[in-house]
């Protein structure tokens, strides 16, 4: 547990550490926010650390210009190397993941119009 926690506390000190990088390099020059700048926004979301501690699964959200849509990715980030790699390759809608008590299955949901799915990925299998 304890473990989990310094990982978790130096993830989140990396994502405030970068953010304050990039303020400091854009505050030289005022730069407004225009309307069309929200497609370029991403953010992470709902970060599920995995039973060993080594690996972070979470949500990657962005903007979609062509739809005027937001959309959400199934991305997962190792801790010990900071990779961070997609497990869904395309741009759907999912949401909730959740580690299995092994870390090696995922489940996660997604939605579009018609229907709503709790699926499972394999990370070992890949499927």
């Amino acid at each position: 547990m304890r473990k989990q926690v310094r990982q978790w506390a130096r993830w989140w000190s990396i994502v405030v550490i970068t953010a304050g990088l990039n303020y400091g390099a854009a505050s030289a020059e005022i730069d407004r926010f225009e309307p069309m700048d929200v497609f370029d926004l991403e953010y992470a979301n709902y970060p599920q650390v995995s039973p060993d501690g080594t690996r972070v699964l979470y949500i990657r959200r962005s903007f979609d210009v062509m739809r005027d849509a937001s959309r959400a990715s199934l991305w997962l980030v190792d801790l010990e190397t900071d990779e961070h790699k997609p497990l869904i390759a395309d741009f759907g809608s999912y949401g909730w993941p959740t580690w299995n008590h092994k870390g090696t299955q995922v489940a996660y949901t997604t939605a579009n119009r018609r229907r709503h799915q709790i699926r499972v990925l394999d990370l070992e299998y890949g499927r």
